[in-house]
């Protein structure tokens, strides 16, 4: 919660004066160390990242396509990230199948990342849910 005197790690109803906003920030992994098709479907997380075939196969220059879900549904406009994290810059946005290619970059250690901010009607809590997702692999 930001406030008038900083920012604090507590919700916004335990906040004492001027509040400025609140954010609820939520993040879920997943690491593939070996390839499973099961993966190459949703788990049911509420954000993930799904990769279309075996990243661990993959070497660097080749794409991967991902599906990026939120609550078991595609998610379009989400903002993709590669080889690190809050990318104001970052131009990559699923389109509206929740799909979008990668370049891999580099050998060995990958991650892709989305974020999602929704905002929150009425939660004593936060103003707001920030979700992210991240998928780390490594390949050839």
């Amino acid at each position: 919660t930001k406030t008038a005197d900083g920012s604090k790690n507590i919700s916004k109803k335990e906040a004492k004066g001027e509040i400025i906003s609140s954010i609820h920030s939520i993040k879920y992994h997943k690491n593939i160390i070996s390839w499973s098709s099961t993966f190459s479907k949703p788990i049911g997380a509420p954000l993930e990242i799904v990769p279309s075939k075996n990243p661990l196969a993959l070497k660097s220059g080749d794409m991967l396509e991902i599906t990026v879900f939120k609550d078991k549904k595609p998610l379009s406009g989400a903002k993709v990230e590669t080889g690190g994290y809050h990318d104001e810059n970052a131009t990559l946005k699923t389109d509206e199948k929740g799909k979008a290619s990668i370049k891999i970059n580099q050998s060995g250690f990958n991650i892709v990342a989305v974020s999602n901010k929704t905002k929150l009607e009425n939660n004593p809590d936060a103003d707001t849910l920030s979700e992210s997702a991240n998928l780390a692999f490594v390949t050839k």
